[in-house]
């Protein structure tokens, strides 16, 4: 299958910061698999990264620019994936009444990534999350909304089925399985 190469930090416009010059990266356009969606992203699932059946190349997919940690999936993509996998999920659907996940290890606690069967090790998240409550009436119920979750995954060339999950305070788990490629 034949693949495009994308660019690390391509520019396609500059934005002027009075006296500075400043080139706006954006995210690289990857070839897609020639699949059939396996399930349509739920609602509780804003952006993964890599997306949905993309082919992304190996060196991309492990590029790490020295000194950086931790990727935004939502926002421009310059450092590669750092061999890891994001998800930003949507909170609000799976929140359920009384819930106070305002605590990121108690968040991380409930999320669970699957990479070929494999449960992955947390890598980070961005942080860069807002706390939210259910409504003015329910301040008990509240989270952080608008992160991005990583996990870490250095994997090789290949064909990889990728399962988020998370269990809500009743039990029940709800999941979301994509797949993605790496390619040489």
């Amino acid at each position: 299958m034949p693949s495009a190469s994308p660019k690390i930090a391509e520019v396609t416009r500059i934005v002027e910061d009075a006296d500075t010059i400043y080139p706006t990266p954006t995210l690289p356009v990857f070839p897609m698999m020639d699949v059939i969606p396996i399930q349509p992203r739920p609602e509780f699932v804003r952006l993964v990264g890599p997306a949905e059946y993309s082919v992304v190349e190996s060196d991309f997919y492990h590029f790490k620019e020295a000194g950086v940690d931790g990727i935004r999936i939502t926002g421009a993509m310059r450092n590669g994936f750092q061999s890891a996998i994001c998800v930003n999920p949507f909170l609000r659907p799976l929140i359920q009444q009384g819930d106070d996940l305002r605590d990121i290890s108690i968040l991380w606690d409930r999320m669970t990534l699957l990479v070929d069967g494999e449960q992955k090790e947390p890598y980070g998240n961005a942080g860069l999350g807002l706390p939210v409550w259910l409504s003015e009436e329910d301040q008990k119920t509240q989270w952080v909304e608008g992160d991005d979750y990583c996990w870490f995954a250095p994997l090789q060339s290949g064909i990889h089925e990728v399962v988020f999950q998370f269990q809500q305070t009743s039990g029940e788990v709800q999941e979301y399985k994509w797949f993605f490629e790496i390619i040489d």
